[in-house]
């Protein structure tokens, strides 16, 4: 770039052509810098109990839902306060992240947690200049995709780049008159209206499916009780397993256990494989190209490079069987898509077909998961070990009621994904046609 155009700053991520573009297209409509908009507040607090008690409630950054702007509060013992939980916010304040701002965790805080505390992480946009714009609009604008680069442009550092306040200041906002501030925000709300009841619809579908399993299967779901401890049969204690949580599930948890189906044992209908530790052993050529799955069984840890597996024979699960995470989150399931090999935390469930459908193992493994974790041992990380897994107890009824229940189940899921989605694509339709307007002037 020529010397003339270099100002403000002198870094190269700062001139990316991207980022001059942008800045050429914005500066093309009427705007003003969020300076010339805001008053920032830095409301504090010093931490004592005289607000709150002995306990408060905070937002962290990481609470903050990036694509929605909804924000979670958590409640946190006084003596653990995080040093940076010193921000006081108010109703109608507007928080965005400074610590990877291009993210776009930027939430408006709600009546009801008016006077609650946030992180220092956060920048509290409060007074504005009422007269050219709107709290509402300003809101959806700081999570524009033009915004958020801007963000991204002027903040600075490693892996954790950051925007100061100096900074914010200077970010462009498009600015068109308050009447059409106004209608832009009624597009926005109609569309965040409609995601979240298709949202809150999908919800519902999957939240009825334990419930509908059980019913077809004459079960019970356990009673809601708060109890600390449960009384069992002798008899009950008699095999092999003297830890509280095991007995407590039990206690709680026996109308699941026993309806109209015989349970067997899932040794019995299906074909466990443990997976394995690696032995420091080396591949032969049939092994290359096999990924690992390694304890997380929503298939999230798989290490594509088959250097990462040594064992000369590992232990493998085919497309289509069931992988069952056995260790720390005990009783996640997804199905595999592929051939992998089977590492340490995970176990492959290949369904007997002739005595099981393999949709329905899939629910009544899912309605068993808390059996399972009920058999977890260990301390800072459970695991069920092969012989409790082989017991944990399925009710089969006949083949064509599993189907049956099955279908319905897919139908659900099927339905909640479709739901799902019509929502999320309404949300990023209309977010796109707001930007696109907001840079007609």
């Amino acid at each position: 770039m020529r010397r003339g155009e270099v100002n403000e700053r002198l870094d190269a991520h700062f001139h990316l052509p991207v980022f001059k573009e942008l800045l050429r297209s914005l500066q093309g409509v009427k705007h003003k810098r969020i300076g010339e908009l805001v008053t920032f507040s830095s409301e504090s607090w010093e931490q004592t109990a005289d607000a709150f008690g002995d306990e408060f409630p905070y937002i962290e950054i990481s609470a903050v839902d990036i694509n929605s702007g909804e924000y979670g509060v958590e409640q946190v013992p006084l003596f653990d306060a995080p040093s940076r939980a010193k921000l006081v916010v108010r109703e109608n304040d507007i928080i965005v992240s400074t610590t990877r701002p291009h993210r776009g965790a930027i939430a408006k805080i709600k009546p009801e947690h008016d006077g609650f505390i946030a992180s220092t992480g956060f920048s509290v946009f409060r007074q504005l200049t009422e007269q050219i714009v709107e709290r509402d609009f300003l809101y959806y604008t700081l999570r524009s995709s033009f915004v958020l680069h801007q963000f991204l442009q002027r903040s600075s550092g490693g892996n954790y780049p950051a925007i100061t306040q100096d900074e914010l200041e200077k970010v462009i906002l498009p600015l068109p008159p308050l009447d059409v501030q106004r209608a832009l925000v009624a597009e926005m709300e109609a569309a965040r209206a409609a995601r979240q009841s298709k949202l809150a619809e999908a919800k519902e579908l999957l939240k009825g499916m334990d419930g509908f399993v059980l019913a077809q299967l004459g079960l019970k779901l356990p009673e809601e009780e708060n109890r600390l401890t449960f009384a069992i049969r002798l008899g009950t204690a008699r095999i092999g397993r003297l830890d509280v949580e095991n007995y407590r599930y039990l206690a709680k948890n026996k109308n699941t256990l026993q309806g109209d189906y015989p349970n067997m044992p899932l040794s019995k209908i299906a074909e466990i494989i443990m997976g394995q530790a690696p032995e420091g052993k080396e591949y032969n050529d049939e092994e290359k190209g096999l990924p690992l799955i390694a304890g997380a069984a929503d298939l999230g840890e798989i290490y594509p490079s088959p250097d990462k597996w040594t064992t000369a024979a590992p232990k493998r699960c085919l497309t289509g069987d069931i992988i069952l995470c056995i260790r720390a989150t005990i009783g996640t399931m997804n199905w595999a898509d592929r051939e992998y090999c089977l590492g340490r935390g995970v176990a492959g469930i290949r369904p007997n077909k002739k005595l099981i459908d393999e949709g329905y193992l899939y629910e009544a493994l899912w309605m068993r998961r808390h059996y399972l974790m009920s058999r977890g041992t260990g301390s800072t990380f459970k695991q069920v070990i092969a012989e409790e897994i082989e017991k944990c107890p399925i009710p089969v009824p006949p083949l064509e009621i599993q189907k049956s229940i099955a279908d319905e189940l897919s139908r659900r899921r099927g339905q909640a994904r479709r739901l799902s989605e019509e929502g999320e694509r309404g949300w990023w339709e209309a977010k796109e046609k707001f930007e696109k307007k907001l840079l007609e002037g």
